[in-house]
């Protein structure tokens, strides 16, 4: 495919994108689905926290792209994704399963997001779904849906919802 055709499709597929995100404006999966989800599959959710935990040099791992310690930069070859393809299709496989279509997003060593549901952009959207947390996260509440950020008294934009152990869910905004 040619530069000018590339540079023609791509904004128009990413204009395309946003705007079936704003008529279909699904809302996140219920806090009880997650909790489903989890409850069938947790010895594999398990062993996606174990992976990224020995992958500590990748901050984030999408089924598309990968985002190392010290690049972000995407394509990069593949001596540049951080571990090997056989690995990362490994993480794609269990990404399918346990229903993460955005990935996983790595804070080591102390937190791991499981992303079931994003929704906009960097500069302003939402997601929801699973989190390993080796400390206490700073707040814990009863349910995750319909949470209000307006109502909260504390400066911040992720909550969490306790499952079991150092698993929890997780709802955050941002922008």
């Amino acid at each position: 495919m040619n530069v000018k055709l590339k540079l023609t499709i791509i904004p128009l597929l990413l204009i395309f994108s946003v705007c079936c995100e704003l008529v279909f404006d699904l809302p996140h999966p219920s806090d009880d689905s997650l909790i489903k989800n989890f409850q069938s599959h947790e010895a594999d959710f398990d062993q996606l926290a174990r992976m990224s935990q020995e992958d500590f040099n990748l901050i984030r791992i999408a089924p598309d792209f990968t985002w190392t310690q010290k690049s972000a930069a995407w394509p990069r070859p593949e001596s540049g994704l951080g571990f090997s393809p056989q690995r990362w299709d490994e993480y794609r496989g269990l990404f399918r399963k346990l229903d993460l279509k955005s990935g996983i997003l790595s804070y080591q060593p102390d937190l791991v997001l499981f992303l079931a549901s994003t929704k906009g952009l960097v500069t302003g959207g939402s997601s929801k779904g699973y989190a390993y947390c080796v400390k206490e996260p700073p707040l814990v509440v009863e349910s995750l849906d319909n949470y209000s950020f307006k109502d909260s008294k504390k400066d911040i934009d992720r909550v969490y919802r306790r499952l079991k152990g150092n698993w929890y869910l997780f709802y955050e905004v941002s922008g």
